[in-house]
């Protein structure tokens, strides 16, 4: 039997003073191992680069859908959002008109009196009694705020034909305070942002 061994360098003239393998060949031999090694780690770069730029593709691929998905959501909800924040102002309108209303038929249904009585009160709780000259009130309600009020205001009521009714104006030294239910209704109509 015969038997070849094929190795370089020094171990190559192991069993005998002649290499098995000549120098040249060895040469040869170490250009293709290291051709054989730069081919292996062209390889593993070219394998680490696709798979880098298959991650980066991906990634872009992923945030232009992202991208995509908020315009046609933002396309879809923007219109809807509008249309739900114009509904909303109508309700609140509706609502505010409505509780306005409430109000002025609440208001129509208690006595002139009562109500003029209840205005005349407010407007004077902060002023001294001295301060006020006269309490001006519609013909018909003159005698029912009178009543309400009681001393010492009442002998300050006057009737005043140029007031319509639920009209109050408290005549002080410094000016004068208009305390009307339509007044009252006004502000309550713009603080609420109603039609009044």
């Amino acid at each position: 039997m015969t038997y070849r061994l094929y190795h370089s360098g020094a171990a190559s003239a192991l069993f005998g003073p002649t290499p098995l393998i000549r120098r040249d060949e060895a040469r040869m031999i170490r250009e293709a191992a290291a051709l054989l090694d730069h081919a292996r780690s062209v390889a593993a770069e070219a394998e680490a680069a696709r798979a880098e730029g298959f991650a980066a593709g991906r990634q872009e691929g992923l945030r232009l859908v992202l991208e995509e998905r908020d315009r046609t959501l933002a396309d879809l909800i923007v219109p809807v959002a509008r249309q739900v924040e114009q509904a909303q102002a109508a309700l609140h309108d509706d609502i505010a008109t409505l509780a306005l209303e409430a109000i002025r038929r609440m208001i129509g249904a208690l006595p002139d009196g009562d109500l003029l009585a209840g205005l005349a009160r407010q407007a004077v709780a902060a002023l001294p009694l001295d301060e006020v000259d006269r309490i001006a009130v519609p013909p018909a309600s003159h005698l029912a705020v009178g009543e309400r009020l009681g001393a010492p205001w009442a002998q300050l009521i006057v009737a005043d034909a140029q007031l319509a009714p639920g009209d109050c104006v408290i005549h002080t030294r410094s000016g004068k305070v208009v305390a009307s239910v339509s007044l009252q209704l006004e502000r309550l109509a713009e603080r609420w942002g109603a039609a009044g």
